[in-house]
């Protein structure tokens, strides 16, 4: 069940920073535009990689989840990159939260079980999937 919670809050992320053809109702583009696309881009790439966390299960692998912290590890990156090269509003607590998911991950193997420590993972994946909601919105992602 708590899968399915996680998995509906990435679709609400997704829609609301879905693909840049145009169409949104974001009527303010400014000249920190293509900044904004920076970040918006970095805020995409920790979705897809909040996805692959989200499918992580009990019959996940120490391997499986090692390749999800990679990618949640990596995404950060790229979201304080594009943070610190384009003016854009305060991330820090998209950023912040990233970084609770990673630290979950990283517990994973020491976890009495990794369903235990996928449960913990769970927690910070809902965090991480409200902060890019937040993020999408004020950055005007559409």
């Amino acid at each position: 069940m708590r899968i399915l919670g996680l998995i509906l809050a990435l679709a609400i992320v997704l829609v609301a920073c879905g693909d840049d053809n145009g169409g949104g109702s974001s009527s303010s583009s400014g000249s920190s535009g293509g900044g904004n696309s920076q970040v918006c881009s970095a805020v995409s790439d920790v979705k897809s990689s909040v996805t692959k966390v989200q499918d992580l299960g009990s019959s996940s692998t120490l391997s499986e989840v090692t390749n999800a912290l990679s990618g949640v590890e990596q995404a950060g990156s790229q979201l304080a990159s594009a943070i610190q090269s384009a003016p854009s509003p305060d991330l820090s607590g998209l950023q912040s939260s990233v970084q609770s998911l990673e630290n979950a991950l990283k517990a994973v193997p020491s976890s009495s079980s990794i369903q235990a420590g996928l449960n913990a993972v769970g927690k910070a994946a809902d965090s991480v999937a409200s902060e890019a909601q937040t993020a999408a919105d004020s950055v005007g992602c559409s």
